[in-house]
């Protein structure tokens, strides 16, 4: 008697959905490891008025920026980092909460400041940028720059701290 190979129960189109379900986990539990993985912290001050801001380096850490976040807590920051000087925008899209954005130049002087900006509800989302190149991008809990007195023209004073444990993010 010739042997066949058993056949599979489930049907071609459930394999693709399960297939396609996998995928879907395995990406969202991979988005998931980037939002919990602990940034260096730096604090950045104007005068003496300070924010602890966690680092974005990477393109996809700053591509992740605050994305998907319920709040920030108030002293609390996000710095985009980038390699050099140039006009790099910022959107709300998948935000939660506004925030103030605050772009600095590779002395850490204010170049440009964009208070109150609110989550995107609707595509296409708006871009933000600055006029003048920015190396640095700041982004606070919306209030900050006025309640700091942080205006355009304004230095700013960054240094490095330590890194952030997961479960005070």
């Amino acid at each position: 008697m010739p042997t066949t190979t058993p056949r599979s129960k489930i049907n071609p189109k459930k394999q693709v959905r399960l297939l396609s379900a996998l995928v879907a986990l395995s990406l969202a539990f991979s988005g998931f490891l980037l939002l919990t993985a602990a940034l260096p912290l730096q604090d950045i001050c104007f005068e003496d008025n300070c924010v602890t801001a966690e680092s974005a380096r990477s393109p996809e850490q700053r591509t992740q920026g605050l994305m998907y976040r319920s709040s920030l807590t108030k002293g609390r920051g996000m710095l985009l980092i980038f390699e050099k000087p140039g006009h790099y925008s910022i959107w709300m899209k998948n935000m939660k909460f506004p925030i103030d954005i605050i772009w600095m130049n590779e002395a850490a002087k204010v170049v440009h400041l964009t208070p109150q900006v609110q989550p995107c509800k609707n595509d296409p989302c708006p871009s933000y940028s600055a006029d003048e190149a920015a190396l640095y991008v700041l982004e606070v809990p919306a209030g900050t720059a006025e309640s700091l007195g942080i205006a355009s023209g304004a230095k700013a004073k960054i240094g490095s701290r330590y890194l952030l444990p997961m479960d005070e993010r």
